[in-house]
């Protein structure tokens, strides 16, 4: 568990929080993290750390399978699956370079937006 970096006057607990479920808070261009069941404070964050979520880090256009994994609710396997069933298909939302493949990320989001049709 993290520990807190701020002095108990400051309103923040040393002890950490022993819940495993955490959110990150934001309020008055402060930030920190807070156990989800009792919003207990723990571990502020430093104002000079920027915080960004995974979906607004910049992507890169393509990416490799477990890269992709990362991104979208599919395992690697599942993708390799649905590769060699045709469902993704090469040139469309793959490219094969060298033996390797990298999925087109503009490809995928637009499938993605289908598979709920």
């Amino acid at each position: 568990m993290s520990r807190a970096t701020l002095d108990a006057s400051e309103g923040w607990s040393r002890a950490g929080c022993a819940h495993a479920t955490v959110k990150l808070h934001a309020a008055g261009g402060r930030a920190w993290w807070a156990c989800n069941a009792c919003a207990r404070h723990f571990a502020p964050v430093s104002a000079a750390v920027a915080v960004t979520t995974v979906h607004d880090a910049p992507v890169p256009e393509y990416l490799s399978v477990s890269e992709l994994a990362q991104r979208i609710p599919y395992s690697e396997s599942t993708i390799r699956h649905l590769m060699s069933a045709g469902t993704l298909r090469r040139d469309e939302h793959y490219v094969k370079r060298a033996g390797r493949v990298m999925f087109r990320w503009s490809a995928i989001q637009a499938w993605l937006e289908t598979q709920g049709r």
